[in-house]
């Protein structure tokens, strides 16, 4: 019986049959196949439906995978909503956000040394930043300034125009862009340049790294 099977096999990989379907047909394991047929030399056809079987199989993984991402994505996505909603949406809790996320991006020198000073190339991070900030603080919008770092493919007139909306920080407050040197790099498709925001008051920096320093204490070692 196993000789039948065995010639079998090596007829149906000479037909450019693969090993899964090979054993599948016969019955037998994929490494029983592979022992089988291991010597056979294939002509071209037959390669080439193997390499398309392969090639088809690999999409077909990589669709499922994609599809398994996104479910998980998705599920995340509802944790996330549901962890969100049962927080309060108060005031304290915007100052310690807006403190966090500070503290992990921003400048944390002041006196003569500095003053706040936000740096960061994300649009949404910075817009998030800046209504927490207005939000939860007492402001003076004329104390800010903007810098944009941008590189020599960006349009200054374009970039002050998208930053000045994001920002929601009139043109007037953002100083002189500072152009960054060239690296060689490629231009990098939807990149925004770099903008740091500033806020002339150094004793609200002081408070704002209080607060956060204060924060990781309680929660430290």
């Amino acid at each position: 019986m196993k000789l039948v099977e065995h010639e079998r096999a090596i007829s149906l990989r000479k037909q450019g049959r693969s090993m899964k379907e090979i054993a599948n047909t016969l019955f037998v394991a994929k490494s029983t196949v592979s022992l089988w047929v291991r010597d056979i030399s294939l002509s071209r056809p037959a390669r080439k439906r193997i390499r398309l079987l392969y090639t088809n199989g690999q999409i077909a993984s990589q669709k499922a995978n994609r599809a398994k991402t996104a479910l998980k994505e998705r599920h995340a996505q509802e944790e996330a909503k549901r962890i969100l909603s049962k927080i309060p949406d108060n005031r304290e809790l915007k100052q310690l956000l807006c403190c966090l996320i500070y503290w992990c991006e921003g400048a944390k020198r002041y006196g003569n040394m500095g003053n706040f000073s936000f740096t960061n190339s994300d649009p949404e991070l910075i817009s998030t930043f800046l209504s927490l900030l207005r939000e939860s603080f007492e402001l003076d919008e004329a104390k800010f300034r903007v810098c944009m770092h941008l590189h020599s493919y960006h349009d200054e007139k374009k970039q002050l125009k998208f930053w000045s909306k994001m920002t929601s920080i009139p043109t007037e407050l953002f100083i002189r862009s500072y152009r960054k040197r060239e690296s060689g790099i490629s231009i990098r498709s939807g990149y925004q340049g770099c903008i740091s925001i500033r806020y002339h008051d150094t004793a609200f920096l002081r408070q704002i790294l209080a607060i956060a320093s204060e924060f990781l204490k309680k929660r430290g070692p």
